[in-house]
């Protein structure tokens, strides 16, 4: 099973409000491998352990995690480490494993997989731009930072930028002017934070910044985000 928690109206603690069995007995078994949270709707995965029977479950919250709905996800095994829905197509979900990148065009009842990846997905964002889809990826190894171009006919994940991020990473978010300045950042497990901008090199337009060293993190974007004349964002890490 699983406990949603939402922050009390006067932001002192937080009250568990809706419990969602979704696997076996108490979800033995279960791993809640990603979780994505705009506005009052929140999106999350589970997964079973390979081999238990259960299967796996898309949970969708929509009034801030009070209430739950969920749905069977068929093919998932592996435990997810991201999940995004979509922010223009209500039925349309991306997910990553650590090896391979899948997609929903039904509300998470089925996943197509798209591109697979042998350095080891850890992150993951996803924006429309030109009417098609734009996933960026962080590894552990390799380059660092990889997108995907659904208009591409071979559907592969393409390093990042003219330089290599140069670290495992931990987070990755595209800005939300990506459709016109194509800016992103990066946080590193070695807590060096990185902007890039149109697939230049890593670091170019802003300097890097530090966090310091971590096992997570997170990216967010104020509304009036301008890779020009604004270009300030928030990170958090933990580890």
């Amino acid at each position: 099973a699983v406990t949603a928690f939402v922050i009390t109206a006067g932001g002192t603690g937080y009250t568990a409000a809706a419990t969602v069995t979704i696997a076996g007995a108490g979800g033995t078994g279960l791993v809640v491998g990603a979780v994505s949270v705009g506005g009052t709707t929140i999106t999350a995965i589970a997964v079973t352990t390979p081999g238990t029977g259960y299967g796996s479950k898309l949970l969708k919250s929509t009034d801030g995690g009070r209430t739950w709905s969920s749905i069977t996800t068929a093919g998932i095994v592996a435990p997810v480490v991201a999940v995004v829905p979509s922010k223009t197509e209500a039925n349309v979900v991306f997910i990553a494993t650590a090896t391979t990148l899948y997609k929903s065009v039904d509300g998470g009842a089925t996943f197509s997989s798209i591109v697979g990846s042998t350095d080891g997905i850890t992150a993951l964002d996803v924006a429309t731009w030109g009417g098609r889809y734009i996933a960026v990826v962080g590894t552990t190894t390799g380059a660092g930072v990889y997108f995907w171009d659904e208009i591409y006919p071979f559907n592969n994940l393409v390093a990042l930028g003219s330089t290599t991020f140069g670290s495992a990473v931990n987070a990755v978010a595209l800005a939300p002017t990506f459709g016109t300045d194509r800016a992103l950042v990066a946080v590193g497990a070695n807590g060096v934070v990185s902007l890039n901008v149109n697939g230049g090199a890593w670091g170019a337009t802003i300097a890097n910044s530090s966090v310091g060293a971590n096992t997570a993190a997170d990216i967010a974007f104020p509304s009036d985000f301008n890779v020009t004349t604004s270009a300030v964002y928030f990170v958090a890490s933990a580890g």
